[in-house]
């Protein structure tokens, strides 16, 4: 999908897409909310990408920083190997 084919999805400017994915606009809770809808995936997805993370791994994180961390680079491993 192109970004234009995306911004006409979720009702944005493919510019906006554009310069959303260089970096150079933050995305920001609307747009995110667009995108994913846009795209039918969970709107966690686009909290990840917008480098927070989603409400239910707060406790987690509170309780167990280290052991998240150990557990996401993991996940992180196994799926660039299942992309090989």
């Amino acid at each position: 999908m192109t970004a234009e084919q995306l911004g006409e999805k979720a009702d944005l400017a493919g510019a906006s897409i554009l310069a959303i994915e260089g970096e150079h606009v933050i995305l920001g809770d609307q747009r995110a909310i667009k995108i994913s809808q846009a795209l039918s995936i969970p709107e966690d997805v686009m909290t990840v990408y917008r480098g927070r993370l989603p409400k239910y791994a707060h406790k987690v994180y509170r309780e167990k920083p280290d052991k998240l961390e150990k557990k996401i680079r993991k996940a992180v491993k196994t799926l660039e190997k299942d992309d090989e």
